[in-house]
């Protein structure tokens, strides 16, 4: 997909989870993280497939499987703090990379949720990291 093309889908699906509050169908497992542009200053939303960790979310930092990391994990690791959009909530939360016991046990819950994980794995040569986002006061 075109970088074009891939920037309107996710704006265009960012807007489609607000408006239906989280109730869109297929949005069992999708939040959209709200995170600020390390270079623009700006807040960047972008839906992803969680997996619930306790009281934590959890990401994967895949861009499908390319040898570069997604922008908004590049823009976590420059300002941890960010917010989600879950069912029509906001949640405050702070991120880190999962220790890799803990990337280890999340894993197979991602690729039950969405097989191509795996794949995406095969793909790449970095190691694909599971994102923490812990919820803040």
């Amino acid at each position: 997909m075109s970088r074009i093309l891939q920037i309107l889908f996710t704006r265009f699906h960012s807007s489609l989870y607000r408006l239906s509050r989280g109730r869109m169908p297929g949005s069992k497992n999708l939040l959209v993280l709200a995170s600020q542009g390390r270079k623009s200053g700006k807040m960047r939303r972008v839906p992803l497939i969680y997996v619930k960790d306790g009281d934590n979310y959890a990401l994967i930092a895949s861009r499908g499987g390319s040898d570069h990391p997604p922008v908004w994990w590049l823009n976590l690791q420059a300002q941890p703090h960010a917010s989600v959009d879950l069912r029509g909530e906001s949640i405050a939360v702070t991120a880190s990379e999962a220790t890799p016991k803990l990337r280890e046990r999340l894993w197979p819950a991602f690729t039950a949720i969405y097989l191509a994980y795996d794949k995406y794995v095969e793909k790449t040569s970095r190691r694909i990291p599971i994102v923490v986002l812990a919820p803040r006061e």
